[in-house]
């Protein structure tokens, strides 16, 4: 009778973990040299192997409503351009560390998407890369030179920290965006035509090196007037802002907090003043 419940426990237990693995429903071995694909019944479709993964690549785009997710593997260096452009259903993007660049157009119009990583040593933004989707955050990684044109461009971007190192902001970079703030890198050499225009910025911190050019028409029709302001002279931004008719104001400095060594009763006699828990002492 154990041996019954047992063997019965075992095959419900069995059909549970069964269950539970996602089925695979479409799959290729075509999409790069070293690469191939899997779509399971849960959404996910995953890429492995090694090296690059095609441009223009199609081999998905019978299932392309289906895929909900998409995991990179370790290994693959780069995914190829409009790999998933327009994605209707796609919501989330897991990237691996061997990851060094992404072709253009390669997520544009993916209007889902709102979750994705950026591995440490990816190259940069592609151009059209992100356009048209729903990814409000970003951090650039320490390996990023060059935010292509209209990488962003009508995103749903709201904040991006931009790394040191950072060499451009191409056309249209964050066209139509809701970024509200920003801080230029001292690397940034070059602010291309409508970089921001069109968006809501509102504070942009500047800290420019003596190469550093500006485009007339970078702050396109912003709406509202926004407030710019120098980690340096401001003589030297205003010099960099002329072109587009702005100034700058001094960044605004932490204030100084005093730093010192209490006695007990001068301790106690702040406490009085701020209504705190006196120190007591035998």
């Amino acid at each position: 009778m154990k041996n019954t419940k047992f063997i019965l426990a075992l095959m419900i237990a069995t059909m549970i973990i069964f269950q539970l693995e996602a089925a695979t429903i479409a799959s290729g071995s075509d999409c790069g040299d070293d690469c191939s694909w899997k779509l399971d019944d849960k959404g996910v479709l995953t890429i492995t192997g090694n090296g690059d993964v095609k441009n223009s690549y199609t081999g998905w785009r019978s299932v392309y409503s289906d895929i909900k997710e998409v995991v990179v593997e370790k290994g693959i260096t780069r995914v190829g351009q409009f790999a998933f452009q327009n994605a209707p259903n796609l919501k989330k993007v897991t990237l691996p560390e061997t990851l060094t660049s992404l072709g253009g157009d390669v997520f544009n119009g993916a209007s889902n998407l709102a979750i994705i990583n950026f591995p440490s040593k990816l190259n940069g933004a592609a151009g059209w890369g992100f356009c048209g989707t729903n990814i409000k955050e970003v951090i650039l990684p320490p390996a990023a030179k060059v935010i292509g044109s209209g990488a962003f461009d009508s995103s749903s971007l709201q904040k991006i920290v931009l790394n040191d190192g950072l060499e451009e902001i191409q056309y249209r970079a964050f066209r139509l965006t809701d970024i509200e703030e920003i801080t230029i890198p001292s690397t940034v050499t070059k602010i291309d035509s409508e970089a921001f225009s069109n968006c809501n910025l509102k504070k942009l911190v500047l800290n420019p090196n003596d190469n550093l050019v500006i485009n007339s028409n970078a702050f396109w029709e912003i709406e509202g007037n926004f407030t710019v302001y120098c980690m340096v002279d401001t003589k030297i931004c205003d010099a960099k802002l002329q072109s587009i008719g702005l100034t700058s104001l001094p960044y605004p400095k932490e204030p100084q907090i005093e730093r010192r060594i209490y006695t007990i009763e001068e301790a106690n006699q702040v406490a009085g003043k701020t209504n705190s828990f006196k120190i007591r002492y035998r």
